[in-house]
């Protein structure tokens, strides 16, 4: 639906830059500042909408989001300033100022947004990974970890001997850090219940991080019997074959931003630079008339949703990582992704033509 909505929205543009009449008293400019302006907020509401529909679970933010924060307007500012400095014969910032560029200007103005935005997403974007994959993959473990600990008190064996058990064992896999960290601390002489909240600090998910707290709950109060920590462990199962569930169901909503980008570009600028080659090739024919104010107008068009697809780019991967992950910050790589392919296929389609050259002798017939 957005790609479609943002292919109808850019070829309204280039008919509007065509046939300046078409859209009746509402300037070209104003038509411009709405592709910078209301695609991305477009891409903003339903990165809210997402966010308002999923679960929500009380976790502790991504630090990823404070790094976001610092190298985004970095990025933005450090993309100005190359603008800035890149004169063709005029620093090509005052043509993005006043939406007057053209085709010999988006290459240029293109590689400055992608340098600055690559560099607000990258940082963030490892730091994110980094936090993700520590932070989460317990929950199948954890699952496992709580049987063994109902089977080891039906057979009369503290938390502690079970713990000391399984903090080697290769079926706990990235669990064993979170054990080993427990038993450091019960060596230490920190109690039980206080070595499991320390240790679920660690974690991001959800059902892992509240298994150990309520772990540390019922040891506080006494309840820690087979029965409750069993009806502990099918609960947080029954999480993970929802969850599961929902993940399949969703996986092809996460290539569809790839999908949409590519068929956005390929619609609108392929199409406006045809339409732009033919207005110069029939230059007799467009010297007058309403076409001779398309051949000034249809460069901006292109220059300005070029413009446009980018920061779409930056912020559909933003929606793939809300959609896919439930956390936005998972979708830092996608935007990088995302930016480049864009970068790439607007440069491409600018030297790619639909027109096939006319022969002289074609020409004189």
């Amino acid at each position: 639906w957005l790609s479609s909505g943002f292919i109808t929205f850019f070829l309204v543009m280039l008919l509007q830059a065509i046939f300046p009449s078409l859209i009746g008293s509402v300037p070209f400019p104003v038509i411009a500042s709405f592709a910078i302006f209301l695609v991305p907020i477009v891409n903003l509401m339903f990165i809210w909408v997402t966010d308002q529909t999923q679960f929500r679970f009380p976790e502790r933010s991504l630090k990823a989001y404070k790094i976001f924060y610092i190298t985004f307007p970095i990025g933005i500012i450090l993309s100005l300033l190359i603008l800035y400095l890149i004169r063709n014969p005029i620093p090509l910032l005052i043509p993005l100022l006043y939406l007057t560029g053209g085709p010999q200007q988006i290459p240029y103005t293109i590689l400055a947004f992608t340098i600055g935005l690559l560099v607000a997403v990258i940082p963030p974007g490892i730091l994110a990974m980094k936090e993700l994959r520590e932070g989460t993959g317990y929950d199948t473990y954890v699952v496992s970890f709580l049987r063994s600990i109902a089977e080891g008190l039906r057979a009369g064996l503290n938390p502690e001997t079970v713990i000391k058990t399984l903090k080697d064992s290769p079926e706990m896999g990235k669990f064993r850090d979170v054990l080993n960290t427990i038993y450091v601390y019960t060596v230490l002489g920190v109690p039980m219940k206080d070595a499991f909240k320390k240790a679920a600090d660690r974690i991001l998910d959800f059902s892992s991080r509240i298994s150990l707290i309520s772990l540390a709950d019922m040891i506080e109060i006494g309840s820690l019997t087979p029965e409750t920590v069993e009806a502990l462990a099918d609960q947080v199962d029954a999480q993970i074959r929802i969850r599961r569930s929902y993940n399949s169901k969703i996986r092809v909503l996460l290539y569809a931003p790839y999908v949409g980008i590519i068929l956005a570009l390929v619609a609108s600028i392929l199409l406006g630079n045809a339409i732009y080659t033919i207005l110069l090739k029939e230059a007799f024919v467009t010297s007058y008339g309403p076409l001779a104010a398309a051949r000034g107008l249809l460069p901006k068009a292109l220059y300005v949703i070029a413009i446009s697809s980018i920061f779409n780019s930056f912020l559909a991967g933003l929606l793939v990582g809300k959609i896919g992950y439930g956390k936005t910050a998972a979708g830092f790589i996608h935007s990088a992704i995302l930016i480049v392919i864009t970068a790439i296929l607007v440069i491409i389609s600018l030297h790619i033509s639909l027109i096939p050259s006319i022969s002289p002798s074609s020409t004189s017939l």
